[in-house]
């Protein structure tokens, strides 16, 4: 199956760890001015939010999945690989890692909302998830 190259866009989303969102969401930003709306709208509650950090639309698009919002600290997420599917039209699939906090973890108790930004290139393909849970014991 082919792979579709990706490169992880290394952000900090501090308005999105502020915000509720009730599930596992994906977010395709294919241009300037779309980026520029959701980065405003995921940091409008902070007094000084980060610069928008610069993406070329012409041959790129971004990808922003977030697992929703989870209960405490020591959740993580990460975008381990994307594939195109062999379908009538353009899929890709994504395949993702839900890293959560186990039993012995110590963690912050402040909701978090994980994300994974990354940069593929432009296409209008249908995306479909897929993802593993991976439990971190934090065993020293």
């Amino acid at each position: 199956m082919e792979t579709i190259d990706f490169e992880p866009i290394p952000l900090s989303a501090p308005g999105l760890n502020q915000r509720y969102i009730a599930e596992l969401t994906l977010w395709i930003i294919r241009d300037e001015s779309d980026w520029q709306a959701f980065w405003r709208q995921q940091q409008r509650l902070l007094s000084e939010p980060p610069p928008l950090p610069d993406i070329d639309f012409t041959a790129q698009m971004l990808l922003v999945l977030t697992l929703g919002s989870r209960p405490t600290g020591g959740y993580g997420l990460e975008i381990d690989r994307i594939e195109l599917l062999e379908t009538t039209q353009p899929t890709w699939r994504i395949y993702y890692l839900e890293r959560v906090p186990g039993k012995t973890c110590l963690v912050t108790q402040q909701t978090t909302t994980p994300t994974a930004f990354v940069s593929v290139p432009l296409s209008n393909a249908e995306i479909e998830l897929t993802g593993q849970i991976l439990v971190n014991n934090c065993e020293h």
